[in-house]
């Protein structure tokens, strides 16, 4: 796995150049968004707990839109929770996921994180 880095992007690629995973990071006002394109495995959630923590560093308002994601893993629900908390202990913080497909949103219902994420459709 290969990971690069571009101006705004970040792209995790299998040796043979496939795209396996990319974050594509916004500004707007307060608000960060991280657009997720590709499947958010075990491999890559890690990484992708990293640049979620980093964008919560420097902002606390971030929305997470998962228009392009067409998996996530168990790691990529852990690292949205790890920063959901970290969020909740801020006052005026948000984490706000978006844009979800229903194969991803019922990912999301089946273990009750629906109820624990501010989700928009």
């Amino acid at each position: 796995m290969n990971r690069h880095i571009e101006q705004d992007c970040v792209r995790w690629e299998e040796d043979d150049g496939k795209l396996l995973f990319s974050i594509t990071e916004t500004l707007s006002g307060d608000t960060v968004t991280l657009s997720l394109s590709g499947t958010l495995s075990s491999v890559v959630a890690p990484a992708f707990e990293d640049e979620l923590m980093a964008a919560a560093c420097v902002r606390s308002r971030i929305a997470v839109d998962f228009s392009g994601l067409q998996v996530i893993s168990s790691g990529g629900l852990k690292a949205l929770l790890t920063v959901q908390r970290l969020l909740d202990q801020r006052p005026g913080s948000m984490l706000r996921l978006c844009a979800m497909s229903p194969a991803v949103h019922a990912t999301f219902a089946e273990i009750g994180f629906d109820e624990l994420f501010e989700i928009e459709s």
